[in-house]
């Protein structure tokens, strides 16, 4: 579903769903997780917290197009003609997280026709190698929130969470989300990402 620019996933009745994120929109729910005793009235999380994983991740993706290996001064890679005029393709997108250590991609690919297709193939790649590189998961009462706007996915929210060092406080875009009912009531378990991390 990728490669089409979209996401599925499935309504609370069954139903097939062909999305794609949308960051433009406005932010709908409040996840808030204070540790001011003043402020505790106004929690929503019950449980729960960020995951950050660097299994994979990437700090930066240079994509090589047609033409960026040519003349190369590497005497591995193979010459062509020298009269012959090639545009160098290529891009690189950069991750704006910290790191300490430095872990660069490097994608020979031919199909992007100019430079501005392969920066997005260079951003698309960057962002799927890093998807998992910061998760938040949440439980959170009832299937909706008190104004009576339901959870649900491709949906963003506003998050603020006090028990993280440094806090949490951005907006998040909800990638799953799972209702439970038990004798305690009913509980929702969403899972977040920051809002652009995923790019298709």
């Amino acid at each position: 579903a990728a490669n089409f620019r979209v996401l599925l996933t499935f309504s609370a009745e069954g139903n097939l769903i062909i999305c794609s994120p949308d960051y433009n929109q406005e932010a709908i729910y409040n996840l808030y997780r204070y540790r001011d005793s003043s402020l505790k009235h106004l929690n929503t999380i019950l449980r729960g917290g960020r995951k950050l994983s660097s299994n994979n991740t990437a700090t930066s993706v240079h994509i090589l197009g047609r033409g960026s290996l040519y003349r190369s001064k590497d005497p591995t890679v193979k010459k062509t003609r020298r009269h012959k005029v090639k545009p160098k393709i290529q891009a690189t997108a950069k991750t704006d997280r910290s790191f300490i250590w430095p872990r660069q991609r490097y994608i020979r690919d031919s199909h992007p026709k100019d430079n501005d297709a392969a920066m997005k193939l260079a951003m698309r790649e960057l962002a799927h190698r890093n998807a998992n590189a910061e998760v938040y998961e949440y439980m959170v009462k009832n299937h909706e929130t008190d104004r009576g706007v339901r959870y649900t996915v491709n949906t963003i929210a506003k998050l603020i969470d006090e028990v993280p060092r440094p806090k949490v406080d951005k907006s998040v875009w909800i990638t799953t989300r799972m209702i439970r009912k038990s004798d305690q009531g009913t509980h929702t378990s969403l899972t977040a990402v920051p809002k652009g991390a995923i790019v298709l």
